[in-house]
């Protein structure tokens, strides 16, 4: 007999034994209150996830992303816009309310601080925040800080410090390749150096020169952006018409601030050391009429003579054949030989004016004093011999010594001189 799964009691009664079996059984839901059961089980638990999972992993987080600064670098009195791009990394949406600059001392003012009451940003967004900032310190890196509230009661603020440099250096301008001294109407070429020794390019640069007294090509210079430890040099053509200064200002923006450097150049008149130097030479004078002057013209400055004119000046008048001599142009360290024919008009100092002009075309005149007497010629072919009456400033001499010359031999002839010998003679021994 099977008895497994049953359970069994033994009684004695007497010399009998008796047994008595007891059958399990195992009580079973029917089948549709069963699958009435795993529905209302499978449904719990999936409603469950649906809730809690989601709960679990929604997350919300603000960071800083970049922070821009326009300009890098600031000078004293300038306005900066600082943006700050925040970005939400998490993947819930999250409710901004406001985000303010602060700067912890009067070095520096929070000229604009307009976010309040921003509102939501979703997940994986950016937003930007902008703040201007004004620099009122002397050199240095400054810290304002961003100080951003989002989120419910129980979230800590966001705190971001923006490293603000200040510097105040400004454009440097000098003046390269000005003459010793200027000459009134005389071109001159000017070099202006612009430089920038900051740590930041500057924009909108541009110089002109400021004043009167002269005229100036080109009037000013546009050179746009220069760079950071950068400089241009930029030339102009100047013409003083007086003396006076001449201010060469620079213009410029840091950001969008303006700015302004200058240099100062003095205009004084005087004697080149460069332009050209007419030095007559050699000079001799065939007197007639007209009277002749030869010589030659040298050129002991530095730099070239072009239209090189000799001719004589007032009371004389120029005659033919050579009223006037043209050298045309004449090297440094150069000369050329020249002739003009003049009448002297009565006068014994006649002026011999030399004109010529530069390499920039100026125009340039000396004047030269000659003594009629002490330049001319003795006999020889060049006395002339005009039948004017004029016989040459040296007749006069010779026609004295001539007369003395008889006048001894006169006296030797009728033996004055012997008489005036022996006479002599006896009051020596006498």
């Amino acid at each position: 007999m099977d008895l497994s799964g049953d359970s069994y009691t033994n009684v004695r009664c007497g010399q009998y034994k008796i047994i008595f079996r007891s059958e399990r059984k195992q009580i079973y839901p029917k089948s549709d209150d069963m699958k009435s059961f795993q529905l209302i089980i499978a449904i719990f638990f999936v409603s469950f996830a649906i809730i809690l999972v989601p709960a679990l992993a929604a997350t919300a987080d603000i960071a800083v992303q970049t922070h821009e600064i326009d300009p890098a670098v600031l000078m004293f009195g300038d306005e900066a816009t600082v943006k700050i791009t925040v970005k939400n990394t998490g993947t819930d949406a999250v409710s901004m309310k406001s985000a303010i600059m602060y700067a912890d001392s009067d070095d520096l003012t929070i000229t604009e601080n307009p976010h309040q009451m921003i509102g939501d940003i979703g997940p994986t967004h950016t937003r930007d925040f902008t703040f201007t900032i004004k620099a009122n310190a002397k050199s240095g890196i400054y810290y304002p800080q961003m100080i951003m509230t989002y989120g419910g009661e129980e979230s800590n603020p966001l705190r971001y410090q923006v490293p603000l440099k200040i510097e105040n250096s400004p454009l440097l301008v000098s003046i390269k390749d000005k003459p010793d001294v200027f000459t009134k109407g005389k071109e001159e070429t000017i070099s202006v150096i612009i430089g920038n020794p900051r740590q930041n390019s500057v924009s909108a640069v541009r110089v002109m020169p400021v004043g009167e007294g002269f005229t100036v090509s080109p009037e000013s210079y546009f050179t746009g952006e220069l760079g950071a430890d950068s400089s241009t040099t930029i030339a102009f053509d100047i013409t003083p018409e007086e003396e006076g200064e001449i201010v060469f200002r620079v213009e410029y923006r840091n950001g969008m601030n303006e700015h302004a450097s200058e240099a100062v150049l003095d205009v004084n008149f005087g004697d080149s050391k460069t332009s050209p130097w007419m030095i007559l030479n050699n000079l001799e004078v065939t007197p007639g009429m007209p009277y002749k002057l030869e010589g030659d013209v040298y050129n002991a400055g530095i730099d070239d003579a072009k239209s090189v004119i000799i001719t004589s000046g007032e009371p004389a008048v120029p005659v033919d054949p050579y009223r006037s001599y043209v050298a045309g142009a004449l090297e440094p360290d150069d000369f050329m030989d020249f002739e003009i024919t003049f009448d002297p008009n009565g006068s014994s100092l006649i002026p011999v004016v030399v004109r010529y002009k530069d390499t920039d075309g100026n125009r340039y005149e000396e004047t030269v004093m000659i003594d009629l007497m002490a330049l001319s010629k003795s006999g020889g072919e060049k006395n002339g011999g005009n039948a004017g009456g004029d016989d040459g400033l040296l007749i006069p001499i010779v026609i004295t010594l001539a007369a003395i010359v008889v006048a001894v031999l006169l006296l030797y002839r009728f033996g004055y001189i012997s008489r005036a010998a022996l006479y002599l003679h006896g009051r020596r021994n006498g």
